[in-house]
């Protein structure tokens, strides 16, 4: 069995908050976007099942305004910038027949994951940024308190 990494959910929150504004910064300089979903969520299982012990991940959800014309130049523009950061790039895909598609990536040091998708329609991209699972401290469950 793994070990997980301790950490307190409002670290965990800001390293996320933190990947979540670079990206948002390289897509709309201007750093216009939409939080729609943030915070803690129980890690699961290799089956599915919702861990009972206080582990948990980070989630960070955002709408980002990206006219259609732009979709695959930001996808492209975020697959560079995070290579040159020393991102894992996990996927690069257009969907086919459209201006739409799909850039993701892990940071290696910390295991965090980001992904952005074009939205249907395409006037805008979701950006996910999450963490890996880690433990609270002092085996504090951050979903009873």
């Amino acid at each position: 069995m793994q070990t997980l990494r301790t950490m307190p959910v409002d670290e965990a929150k800001r390293i996320a908050d933190r990947y979540a504004q670079e990206t948002i910064g390289i897509i709309r300089p201007t750093g216009a976007a939409e939080n729609t979903d943030s915070g803690p969520a129980p890690c699961e299982g290799q089956h599915g099942e919702v861990a009972e012990d206080g582990r948990y991940y980070i989630q960070h959800l955002y709408v980002v305004p990206v006219s259609r014309d732009r979709q695959i130049s930001t996808l492209e523009l975020l697959q560079s910038s995070w290579e040159r950061a020393g991102y894992e790039v996990l996927r690069l895909r257009r969907f086919q027949g459209e201006e739409a598609g799909e850039v993701a990536a892990r940071i290696p040091g910390d295991g965090y994951q980001l992904s952005v998708e074009s939205t249907s329609p395409p006037t805008a991209v979701s950006l996910a940024v999450y963490s890996p699972c880690f433990m609270p401290p002092d085996g504090v469950d951050p979903f009873r308190g």
